[in-house]
């Protein structure tokens, strides 16, 4: 059965893969993973718009629970290739190998149609499995890598964060996911030991 959905944009800070990939968040004494449940992870795959599966998110209890296991394996496989990337090291093998089945996963092929007069790339998939449902996030990630410069993908400088991003700034200096979370704790912990009274 083939079905109709729409890729999500390109690369960039709003990449689907570093969405993705920036599910396991460290805020406070424990780490909070978004996708950790079934629950969890379809949530996010709707928010996302990728559930595009002729069955949709998986029905039986050790399908979605296979599903989740096999999400989290890509985005840690996702993990080890953007930090060997940004290191300038080699990705191993067995990452590849973890995001190429994803990618395996699902065959697409595009249509450009015209809709009120604008026109528009749409993808067709034809998925056979629930790890089809994990295609795009595996193609995304590789987006990134073609369409970002190797020396702009990085992890956020924050003490407790380390989420990754495309720095899009003009001189290439960003240090934070964001300015207005990270940045700021950042620079106020900076302020408080540099104010701190002599004791």
């Amino acid at each position: 059965m083939v079905t109709r959905f729409r890729m999500p944009s390109g690369s960039g800070d709003e990449s689907l893969a570093l969405h993705f990939v920036n599910t396991r968040m460290v805020d406070g004494p424990r780490p909070i993973d978004a996708i950790g449940t079934p629950e969890g992870l379809q949530s996010w795959f709707e928010r996302h718009g990728l559930d595009r599966s002729p069955s949709g998110f998986p029905k039986s209890l050790p399908d979605r629970h296979v599903l989740v296991m096999e999400a989290m394996r890509l985005r840690d496989a996702i993990n080890r290739m953007f930090t060997a990337v940004s290191s300038g090291a080699a990705v191993d093998s067995m990452t590849l190998a973890t995001i190429n089945r994803c990618l395996s996963a699902d065959s697409l092929s595009t249509r450009l149609t015209l809709t009120d007069s604008v026109l528009t790339v749409e993808h067709f998939g034809t998925a056979t499995s629930p790890l089809a449902l994990l295609a795009s996030l595996a193609l995304s990630a590789a987006e990134v890598l073609e369409h970002s410069s190797r020396s702009r993908l990085r992890q956020c400088a924050g003490a407790t964060c380390r989420h990754w991003f495309v720095d899009t700034s003009k001189g290439g200096q960003r240090r934070w996911c964001s300015m207005s979370r990270c940045g700021n704790r950042s620079k106020a912990a900076r302020f408080r030991e540099t104010n701190a009274p002599d004791s």
